[in-house]
């Protein structure tokens, strides 16, 4: 009975152990989906910032046009000159630490999707190989009961025929006693 007891309690715990499992699977699988949503983010950004590239490239040609139509304007104007290429570094300034934070937050968000994907394949490794010691604990104690099982037929077996011997000696006894 101890016995069925604490297979009883094995199976309730592998099954416990199954669920959780189960549940780090969907975890992982969620994460999966979620890595999925942020490289497809990743690359709306990339397609964002290739656009504002090229809108860039696009109206720093324009503005390079309209700089040249006022330089020729103003050739003998030295001071005119000056304020153009401030702000096309200016313009050029903003536009690489735009790139950059975009860089940035791209590497962030790929280090924190490793490290979410490495804990749920360390919780998955930990649930298999518990579920695995529960099956071979349930092996053990199988084997035990059968063990079990076979020597309580045995004993029932022998009781039975020493009953029997017993019902015929207590005849025989009654023979006797009848015969005297």
């Amino acid at each position: 009975m101890k016995i069925e007891r604490e297979n009883n309690r094995l199976r309730d715990e592998k099954s416990e152990l199954e669920r959780e499992n189960n549940r780090l699977r969907n975890e992982k699988s969620e994460l999966e989906s979620r890595m999925q949503r942020l490289v497809h983010q990743n690359n709306e950004l990339q397609d964002q910032l290739d656009k504002k590239t090229r809108d860039m490239k696009k109206y720093e040609e324009e503005a390079r046009e309209q700089l040249t139509e006022k330089e020729e304007e103003l050739v003998n104007t030295r001071n005119a000159g000056l304020v153009i290429m401030k702000t096309a570094d200016a313009y050029e300034e903003v536009a690489r630490k735009q790139l950059k934070e975009k860089v940035w937050e791209l590497e962030d968000t790929r280090k924190v999707v490793r490290v979410l994907m490495d804990a749920a394949d360390t919780y998955q490794e930990i649930a298999d190989k518990q579920i695995k010691d529960m099956e071979e604990e349930l092996k053990v104690i199988g084997a035990e009961k059968a063990k079990m099982d076979a020597r309580v037929a045995s004993l029932e077996s022998r009781l039975k025929v020493a009953l029997d011997k017993n019902k015929e000696l207590e005849g025989d006894c009654d023979k006797v006693k009848f015969e005297n």
